[in-house]
């Protein structure tokens, strides 16, 4: 997996998971840090009719049990 560039250059940006069209990856999470805001989520997901609720449901308590109270969180689920 390689960071983008803007992850490179903002230490407060992560990145899991691998994407592209030859990944058969769950999701990738990129997690932006913030001074203030809350949480912000943003959720793709091609079966989210299915699983949209549970994936915000469980990408919430992650972040909740972390301690994270200001960040704006993407999730690309890919539904491998």
């Amino acid at each position: 997996m390689s960071m983008s560039t803007s992850t490179q250059m903002n230490p407060r940006v992560g990145v899991a998971g691998r994407s592209g069209k030859d990944v058969r990856s769950d999701l990738q999470v990129t997690v932006e840090a913030r001074d203030s805001g809350g949480i912000e989520l943003v959720v793709t997901s091609k079966v989210e009719l299915y699983y949209g609720d549970a994936i915000r449901t469980q990408t919430l308590d992650v972040l909740r049990q972390l301690g994270v109270e200001h960040a704006r969180v993407i999730v690309e689920d890919y539904g491998a």
